[in-house]
C-alpha cells in the first residue's frame, strides 16, 4: 500500500498551535515546532 504524504496545511497548523506549550528556558534547544507533527504524521 502506497500512501501519499503531504505537509500540514496552514489551516491544520493553526489548529495545532494553541495546544503547543511555550518553549522551556532550560535544556536542549527545541526542534522546529511545525516539523515535528509533520514527521509524526509521515511516520504513522
Amino acid at each position: 500500500m502506497l500512501v501519499r504524504f503531504e505537509e500540514l496545511t496552514d489551516n491544520q497548523w493553526n489548529l495545532l498551535v494553541p495546544s503547543i506549550p511555550a518553549p522551556a528556558h532550560t535544556g536542549r534547544p527545541r526542534a522546529d515546532d511545525r516539523g515535528v507533527p509533520s514527521m509524526a504524521y509521515y511516520m504513522y
